[in-house]
């Protein structure tokens, strides 16, 4: 006979007490941990699907335990419940989260992840971080509260499943649950295998794609008494599921496309051991009692706490400054250890009993619901970001639309800025003595020392002041071959293509800014993560070779010879073959763009890629944290190409006889890269410019920009 065990004292029975499953979370939250903190397991994200696994089946039984009792759901009292134990714990852990970043000194960290925190509260952090398109593996900035998608997936579930288990049980029992929850097994097992390959950013994040962990939890609840009954229960199945569970951890490349099959599989293990050891399963007795055992139900019982902290303990430091060793590492885990058991014992569990905020539908929404509703508005306060008034991070002097005065720095506290170096040659592709279009003219790099006193402010809104190209739909992510044409700046006029990655988004807003003036139409042809290399590249974020990129690019070519610009300007990141993954020779890309060019039989000239800061942090991020010195902000020149693009850019100019302009030499004078350069803020993350920044530099090199222009004297 099964008992009810005693819970820990105040706390709600919701489920006939099993340890073995706080065993269960407990390998689960340790898993998550260990792969956030560094430790190579491949498999390890299949962590969060031991938890839905856990999730669907102890959800589902409390269900049908009270419809068999009461022959209804109860729904106030059952979201109720689900409030008290998610709510308040999550408002606690982004408060914590908010307040450590606030000590940082961040203020556009301090924004985001607010935001993130709302999102977190309403049960959509998961949507939030798919619609950004961020990469849980691969992440340039990853947010404080990334692992909170998860949470969002089973709030989703959570307000789901009771209207949909009761309709079911309503019209027939136990065994249309059961084929309710089959279904969707099934569908979400085949969405999951079929959209990972295509989208495997959303496919991780989404509830359909992922719903198989909890569907599957919820059918081993449905119809656990006749699987014990079953010949089922004379299998070995929690050893199976363990020694599955081991393999997975072993050789599942998750950062190559997870959920896929993975996730599947991964939650097969894990019913296997939850089965496995139910009441009433003899052959698993030793099983049951390893997973028992006091310090795996300990970590077990603070697992949603541990989950909610954890990744800020680990992020944090390294975002002030500190160096990613073990010493360092292992005190996080420990701290995030300490805190998440300190947050279980004041906030989870006794709100979960009820304190404060009380245990009936009634008083936790007259109690509850408005600081909830508090916790929003604040969030959404801190997390709006400050007014762009069209100058945005040049230290308050606006920028106009159309800057007259194109050799002018937009800057008005700074003198005027003349591009140096070799005239353009011939862009006909006629061999001669070639030198690169040096854009060095800049008049003050801040290299060490504090920021600048009236920069402080720009500082702040650097972060949000990035080109427009992809959210006005005149770009493209990951998905789609054929590239959108949006002419900007002055149209009908000489008309020039700019081609190439989020590298050549960038310069757009410095080249509409002054096409007024020079009679130029922009047109944008930009795909992220997409060069202009004539060989297959692979993307990391859907785990295989980018076909989407090869087929724009052919697109590409067929636009450009359909619109006759003009100029064509090249402008993108360094990216190895598929084939070759580990040669990143300049000399080898220099050869796929250079073949790339011949088949573009109009003029082209290129903007050499700029440096890449290596930091964790974001340009704008790291200043804020280092305004009384900004040498944690800089980077050698040295380091400053290590994707060979720069490199690259120069040896095709060298071998095609085309002009390039190169911008280096103005944001990295000597041998250190700047991160404000006449009183701008560079970059607004590590590696893309911020609009004030693109029109500075455009309008440096728009002299000899026009003066090509009408070398060339192209119709159009």
């Amino acid at each position: 006979m099964t008992r009810v065990a005693s819970q820990p004292r105040g706390v709600n029975q919701e489920h006939t007490y099993r340890p073995e499953l706080d065993g269960l979370r407990g390998i689960a939250v340790a898993l998550v941990v260990a792969s956030h903190a560094g430790v190579p397991i491949p498999g390890a994200a299949l962590g969060p699907d031991i938890f839905f696994v856990l999730s669907g089946y102890l959800i589902v039984g409390l269900l049908l335990r009270r419809l068999h009792a009461t022959g209804r759901i109860g729904f106030a009292d059952f979201y109720a419940r689900r409030f008290r134990r998610i709510v308040p714990a999550i408002a606690a852990a982004v408060g914590l989260t908010l307040v450590a970043i606030a000590i940082l000194g961040d203020p556009f960290l301090l924004a985001t992840t607010a935001l993130d925190g709302a999102a977190s509260l309403l049960g959509a952090s998961n949507l939030r971080f798919g619609a950004q398109a961020i990469d849980y593996f691969a992440a340039d900035q990853p947010s404080p509260l990334l692992p909170l998608w998860s949470i969002g997936v089973e709030e989703q579930f959570y307000l789901l499943v009771p209207l949909l288990i009761g309709a079911a049980y309503r019209f027939g029992g136990r065994r249309a649950v059961g084929r309710l929850l089959g279904i969707t097994l099934l569908l979400s097992v085949i969405a999951a295998i079929v959209a990972t390959p295509i989208d495997p950013v959303w496919s991780y994040y989404l509830l359909p794609t992922r719903a198989y962990g909890l569907a599957l939890g919820g059918l081993l609840a449905v119809a656990e008494r006749r699987l014990v009954a079953s010949w089922l229960a004379r299998l070995p199945l929690a050893p199976i599921g363990a020694a599955l569970t081991a393999l997975l951890v072993a050789t599942l490349p998750a950062a190559t496309g997870y959920p896929g099959a993975g996730g599947p599989l991964a939650v097969a293990a894990g019913g296997a051991m939850i089965l496995g050891t139910a009441p009433g399963v003899t052959v698993s007795s030793a099983a049951r009692r390893l997973l028992s055992v006091a310090p795996l139900r300990g970590l077990g019982r603070i697992s949603y706490s541990l989950y909610l902290v954890h990744w800020p303990c680990l992020l944090l430091p390294l975002l002030a400054g500190a160096t990613a060793e073990p010493t360092t590492t292992a005190l996080s885990v420990l701290g995030a250890i300490l805190l998440s058991s300190l947050l279980y014992l004041v906030v989870e569990r006794p709100l979960r009993a009820g304190r404060f905020i009380g245990t009936t539908p009634r008083r936790v929404a007259l109690r509850g619901l408005p600081l909830f509703a508090a916790a929003l508005i604040v969030l959404v306060v801190i997390g709006t970001p400050p007014a762009d008034d069209g100058s945005v991070n040049d230290g308050g002097s606006p920028v106009p639309t159309v800057v007259t005065n194109p050799s002018a720095s937009p800057t008005s506290s700074q003198p005027s800025m003349q591009p140096t170096g070799q005239p353009s040659p011939s862009a006909s592709g006629t061999p001669g003595t070639w030198g690169p279009i040096l854009v060095g003219a800049i008049t003050s790099n801040v290299l060490s020392g504090p920021a600048p006193t009236t920069l402080h402010p720009a500082i702040a809104r650097a972060a949000y002041d990035a080109d427009n190209v992809l959210s006005s739909g005149c770009g493209l992510r990951d998905g789609g071959s054929t590239p959108p044409l949006c002419p900007m700046g002055n149209v009908g006029g000489t008309k020039i293509v700019v081609v190439g990655d989020s590298h050549a988004a960038h310069w757009i807003p410095g080249l509409v800014a002054l096409s007024a003036a020079n009679n130029w139409e922009i047109v944008p042809l930009t795909k992220n993560n997409c060069p202009m290399l004539d060989y297959p590249v692979f993307n990391p974020r859907l785990g295989r070779v980018f076909t989407e990129c090869t087929a724009w690019r052919a697109n590409v070519i067929s636009t450009i010879a359909s619109l006759r610009p003009a100029l064509v300007i090249f402008s993108f990141s360094g990216y190895p073959s598929a084939t070759a993954p580990n040669d990143l020779r300049a000399s080898t890309q220099a050869a796929a763009e250079e073949r790339l060019i011949a088949q573009i039989h109009v003029p082209v000239a290129i903007f050499a890629d700029i440096p890449r800061f290596s930091q964790l942090n974001p340009i704008p991020s790291c200043l804020a944290r280092n305004q009384s010195d900004v040498r944690p902000c800089t980077i050698s020149r040295a380091q400053s190409d290590p994707s060979g693009s720069h490199a690259r850019d120069l040896l095709v100019g060298t071998e095609l006889g085309i002009p390039v302009f190169d911008f280096t030499p103005g944001l990295c004078p000597g041998d250190v890269c700047a991160p404000i350069v006449d009183g701008i803020v560079i970059y607004h993350d590590q590696h893309h410019l911020t609009r004030t920044m693109s029109r500075h530099l455009i309008a440096a090199a728009a002299p000899e920009l026009a003066a090509l222009l009408t070398q060339l004297a192209v119709p159009h």
